[in-house]
């Protein structure tokens, strides 16, 4: 059984990459055969760098990353050959083909326009599977996280989950951002990261993360908020299957 999981944000900068690299470092630990891929990457490939070094051995970072742009600017302004929908997601169906549970990193904030009529939030409709929605646990987040999820779900995308990411040197509101959501979106599953360190955006920093949360991120991947990727204790046989 393919899964597919969609990890956008509220802005650029978030932690979007952060978070993708840690969940692929975790299946991969668990003993699924999960890939990552960012379709889209301007100014700099360090994002799908990261994710295709911890893929090595499967993927190239041409696949992890089928869409470059040397422009630091939206894919939309830097694409001049106007990249059609329909091209992304035969990357994308490639991809699941090959993994057991797919990880697709967007690009900044759901409106980031990728190609002609189409954003980030009409990518991840296509594609059909549940979002993670990574934010800044700081000052703002709250409107940003309360926009992005209220877009999405006028769309028709329901299976949501929203992660926190601290910041090394947080603000007052980092205290009550996570309770003030769960208040204000009642059902929907949030949690949060703490600051991982500046060298956490590398190979072996992810590695050395993943182990300090890793219950938080089974928690992110739990049967109760995305999908049946960690059943229980004596469900191995189910586990193979979907992770």
């Amino acid at each position: 059984m393919n899964e597919t999981i969609f990890i956008t944000g509220t802005d650029t900068g978030v932690g979007k990459t952060l978070l993708t690299a840690l969940l692929l470092h975790h299946l991969r630990e668990e003993g699924c055969g999960a890939l990552a891929m960012k379709p889209f990457c301007s100014g700099s490939r360090e994002d799908a760098e990261l994710l295709q070094a911890l893929q090595r051995e499967v993927l190239t970072v041409n696949e992890t990353n089928p869409f470059y742009f040397p422009q630091p600017v939206a894919p939309w302004v830097a694409n001049g050959k106007k990249i059609a929908l329909k091209t992304v997601l035969a990357k994308i169906s490639a991809l699941k083909k090959r993994s057991q549970t797919l990880l697709i990193e967007g690009s900044g904030g759901i409106f980031v326009p990728l190609g002609d009529g189409y954003v980030v939030s009409d990518l991840i409709k296509r594609a059909g599977c549940p979002a993670i929605i990574v934010g800044r646990n700081r000052l703002g987040t709250i409107n940003h996280t309360l926009m992005t999820i209220k877009v999405m779900q006028s769309i028709g995308i329901k299976q949501i989950t929203i992660v926190l990411m601290d910041e090394e040197k947080p603000d007052f509101s980092a205290k009550t951002n996570q309770k003030s959501l769960k208040k204000l979106l009642p059902g929907t599953p949030i949690f949060g990261l703490p600051f991982l360190g500046r060298a956490a955006s590398s190979a072996g920093g992810i590695k050395r993360a993943q182990k300090k949360v890793k219950k938080t991120l089974a928690q992110i991947l739990g049967p109760a908020n995305l999908t049946a990727f960690f059943p229980t204790k004596g469900e191995k046989s189910v586990r193979q299957k979907t992770c």
